[in-house]
């Protein structure tokens, strides 16, 4: 951070380190398999949120094979919600 006080151009990486290190903000990954053994208690329960409705999600469906290519590329357009299928 220091080394970069008078730099022109703002190196590659994250901006803001000030107030990273004076909010202490700590950045870590989450890895599903690290929870592993919490498995058969989250099915239990998000099978139960799912089926009472409390669970809910949104898809794209774009319909018929011929319409994959550009629901492939409306993916990257951001303009759909949800998981994006194509029923065949």
């Amino acid at each position: 951070m220091i080394s970069g006080y008078n730099d022109e151009k703002p190196k590659p990486g994250p901006e803001n380190l000030f107030k990273i290190i004076g909010k202490r903000i700590r950045m870590q990954g989450f890895i599903v398999r690290d929870h592993q053994n919490l498995q058969p208690e989250f099915q239990k329960e998000m099978g139960a949120w799912t089926h009472a409705g409390r669970i809910v999600w949104e898809e794209t469906i774009a319909e018929g094979i011929e319409n994959a290519p550009n629901a492939f590329i409306e993916l990257f357009e951001g303009d759909k919600m949800g998981k994006a299928l194509v029923k065949v």
